[in-house]
């Protein structure tokens, strides 16, 4: 690989946090108040288990084959048929979470920006923005997320403003909505920690791998800190049976904070916030097209990008409605988590067992 095409610790580290924070920061205290109510914050700290048990076997797995992907390893393992159906079952997310996140991204700027515009236009320009990040390359995408961090830790930032307007009765009691709520709430935590398993496909493209784990376990720490603080705050804020009431809730928390000069500060928040959905967007784009390349050698990643795109765009006419979304979230969430879960600990005994059998 071009050395100069090879990420730096700290472009590894903010974009572990990019692949993570998207669109679903917006209504992440409505899906962990679900279960779990004032305790939806716990929820949080516990979902941190998933990214961090696939940052463990992806460690594992690239001080064995540093120069080789997931898919890759999967296949000289396995061998070419077994591996590729292995393959096959990690991919799906790629296409169906960058449709969630898109429909979600509409339905926002539907009700607080641009009721005005219909939803293929939105789309277009969305996923466009998104295949256009994806088509200048990891590098460029990865300097990307470190710009979007920024952004993005100035808007939550502005929520601390709210501590003064909140009750710490709305977090009361503590643990009482029982640990079996918390830990249902915590499986639905996966969609928003979706996007980890992307670091099984970009490692080999990290310059000082020795520091693989170091910077990713940083990025997650990072994220695990956004989480819990806009959980944390948007429960303190509002309390969860006020956020049941409203699908975005962290907008309203946003919407308290009041500048002299602009009589709606909604406005604002929700461009800047359309900065960090492009990204999101463009992380599984990004790794479906790196996926398939390695898969369709003749095809150019260029070319994927285009084909892509239409499939994309038409595909966010599946969930118009935000609840429906949501719902279907809820069911498939869970379970692409539990597939990762497998197929990443399928790898990582396969990869385990081979090199015990090539010693003896």
């Amino acid at each position: 690989m071009d050395q100069e095409t090879l990420l730096t610790n700290s472009e590894m580290t903010y974009l572990v946090v990019g692949i993570m924070v998207g669109v679903g920061l917006l209504s992440l205290p409505n899906s962990m108040v679900k279960y779990a109510a004032q305790d939806g914050w716990v929820s949080v700290l516990i979902g941190s288990l998933y990214p961090l048990y696939i940052i463990f076997i992806a460690s594992y797995i690239m001080k064995k084959y540093p120069e080789k992907s997931v898919l890759q390893v999967s296949r000289s393992v396995f061998g070419n048929v077994v591996g590729r159906i292995l393959n096959l079952f990690f991919l799906i997310q790629f296409a169906i979470y960058p449709i969630t996140v898109v429909t979600g991204y509409i339905n926002v700027m539907k009700v607080h920006a641009v009721p005005f515009l219909n939803n293929y236009k939105i789309a277009i320009i969305s996923i466009g923005l998104g295949g256009y990040i994806t088509y200048k390359g990891l590098k460029v995408f990865a300097r990307i997320n470190k710009l979007v961090y920024y952004v993005s830790i100035i808007l939550i930032s502005l929520s601390v403003f709210t501590l003064r307007r909140g009750n710490y009765m709305n977090l009361m009691p503590v643990f009482g909505s029982g640990w079996g709520n918390i830990l249902k709430n915590s499986l639905l935590s996966s969609y928003t920690y979706a996007g980890i398993e992307i670091i099984l496909i970009v490692y080999p493209h990290m310059k000082n791998k020795g520091e693989f784990s170091k910077c990713v376990l940083k990025g997650l720490g990072l994220t695990v800190l956004i989480y819990f603080w806009v959980t944390f705050i948007t429960i303190y804020y509002l309390g969860a049976e006020v956020i049941v009431k409203n699908n975005w809730s962290y907008v309203l928390v946003n919407e308290s904070f009041k500048l002299p000069a602009l009589n709606n500060f909604r406005y604002i928040f929700i461009f800047l916030w359309s900065v960090v959905i492009f990204r999101g967007i463009a992380k599984s784009y990004l790794a479906l097209v790196l996926s398939l390349s390695n898969e369709l050698k003749k095809t150019s990643q260029s070319k994927l990008v285009l084909i892509i795109f239409p499939i994309y765009v038409l595909g966010t006419n599946i969930y118009s409605n935000e609840t429906l979304r949501r719902h279907m979230l809820d069911i498939i969430a869970p379970k692409i988590a539990m597939t990762n879960i497998l197929y990443v600990t399928i790898i990582g005994l396969g990869v385990l067992y081979k090199r015990r059998t090539t010693w003896f």
